[in-house]
């Protein structure tokens, strides 16, 4: 599938939650790991190939091989201690910043079954939740950025 790249303003529509979890929308999940395995990716938010729908996939194990399907997330808490790290994004290509991100999450979501789960999330985890949340909301890693950091 493609990627659409920054400055596209397709990046920048807000996703609309799920209501039905058919055949269609799991043929696009699959679709979409695939792409984000060819690209070599950790996350691969739904508005990153144009379609805007509130899904995510992502898979941060170091074999590739523990893919994690979000859907319809939303946050339950939000941790108010942040921490430096270093983000980039398929949609923005060999490009590598360091913002803040809060330390720990709690989201609640939809899996592929369409039953619904809760993570508590730290670390890499974390972080990557938020960077794909921040997708379906047409927000983009250098949107997180100072103005001194944006130049």
């Amino acid at each position: 599938m493609n990627i659409l790249k920054y400055p596209d303003k397709r990046l920048k529509i807000l996703a609309k939650p799920i209501k039905l979890i058919n055949y269609k929308i799991r043929t696009l999940i699959f679709k979409m790991l695939n792409t984000m395995y060819a690209h070599n990716g950790i996350g691969l938010a739904a508005t990153q190939i144009n379609k805007h729908i509130r899904i995510f996939v992502m898979d941060i194990s170091k074999n590739s091989n523990q893919p994690l399907i979000i859907i319809n997330p939303k946050y339950i808490y939000v941790s108010t201690t942040y921490k430096k790290v270093k983000e980039g994004c398929l949609s923005i290509p060999n490009y590598f910043e360091y913002i803040y991100r809060s330390i720990n999450i709690i989201i609640k979501a939809i899996d592929i079954n369409g039953n619904k789960f809760i993570i508590n999330a730290s670390g890499l985890l974390s972080q990557c939740i938020q960077h794909e949340i921040d997708h379906l909301n047409g927000k983009l890693l250098i949107d997180n950025l100072s103005n001194k950091q944006k130049g």
